[in-house]
């Protein structure tokens, strides 16, 4: 959108989530936004640097069965995390 300078600030957000083949999986979410720029280092090379926050969040149906018990638990995986990106662009 704009002339490519020395420094080019950008935003980015990533969202998504899961696509499970067991039946068992309630499905999930994915979201992580970050602010970065870019830096010309040389004509052609350029580096990537961004920090962001990263969220992303799961429930699922787990099953254990042997020869001497059978359980069923529901199993929830859920972490927010801080995400620091470094790149070269060439």
């Amino acid at each position: 959108m704009t002339r490519p300078k020395k420094l080019t600030p950008y935003l980015e957000c990533n969202i998504g989530g899961p696509l499970a083949a067991a039946k068992e999986t309630n499905g999930g979410f994915y979201l992580s936004p970050s602010v970065g720029a870019q830096v010309k280092l040389t004509q052609k090379l350029k580096m990537n640097i961004a920090l962001g926050y990263e969220i992303q969040q799961l429930e699922r149906l787990k099953q254990r069965t042997d020869e001497y018990f059978h359980t069923e638990f529901k199993e929830e995986l859920s972490h927010h995390s801080i995400t620091l990106k470094v790149g070269l662009t060439y």
